[in-house]
């Protein structure tokens, strides 16, 4: 996959660029997305958001818009006239539908299921999670590989499969972390 840099003509990525030079592609990406996202957490949402979908999240890193992403941009919404990647009709057909949730859960190792032997909510959220990760041809990830997930994917999955407390994990870093 190559980087590509757009420009504000675009439909996608208004205005954002993976990096500012060449020079800052040597740093790596962890420092890029860092520096670039230092103040997010005391902005507004709507500062950095342009899919209208995105919700604070708590930790600097995941506050990013599915409008950010390259691989989304071109792979997922390419020839598409929608703000946000929640609203394609493959994430509504997939992740939105706790059947193929569990379809796609019932070959993992990995999944809760509660004494009726559903699929507990933390499951279902880490199946949609790794089901979105498919979605964008990234297959390659684990404990030192992680990819941080736009937060308008992230809020529309808890909304789908809320935790019943209302407490969730944060992104937890692995050796090399990417957003995708």
């Amino acid at each position: 996959y190559q980087r590509r840099v757009r420009g504000d003509d675009e439909p996608c990525m208004r205005g954002y660029h993976d990096y500012d030079s060449d020079e800052e592609a040597d740093v790596g990406h962890a420092d890029v997305v860092a520096r670039n996202n230092l103040s997010r957490l005391e902005e507004s949402v709507s500062s950095w958001c342009k899919c209208g979908n995105c919700r604070m999240m708590e930790t600097e890193l995941e506050c990013y818009c599915c409008q950010e992403s390259t691989v989304i941009c071109d792979l997922l919404m390419a020839g598409e006239d929608l703000m946000c990647v929640t609203e394609l009709p493959i994430f509504k057909r997939t992740i939105e539908v706790r059947e193929v949730i569990e379809l796609q859960g019932s070959g993992m190792r990995d999944v809760r299921r509660d004494a009726g032997g559903q699929f507990k909510p933390e499951s279902c959220r880490f199946i949609a999670y790794t089901t979105f990760l498919q979605m964008c041809s990234l297959r390659f990830c684990g404990k030192s590989r992680r990819y941080v997930i736009p937060s308008c994917v992230i809020s529309r999955i808890r909304d789908l499969y809320p935790a019943p407390d209302g407490k969730y994990t944060d992104f937890v870093p692995g050796d090399i972390n990417s957003k995708i």
